[in-house]
């Protein structure tokens, strides 16, 4: 089950969160041409992406 939004830091979901943010992340940003990546690397969460 994924978290589809960020959860307070205090969740108990709040670690899984995480881990599942930045996997998502390292998807889209290596699926990019890396002229591309520059603009979306600094990005905090993978919805952003």
């Amino acid at each position: 089950m994924s978290i589809p939004y960020e959860p307070a830091l205090d969740a108990v979901t709040y670690e899984k969160w995480v881990m599942e943010n930045a996997i998502v992340k390292s998807w889209l940003i290596g699926a990019m041409k890396p002229s591309m990546m520059n603009l979306f690397i600094h990005l905090p969460i993978a919805k952003n992406i």
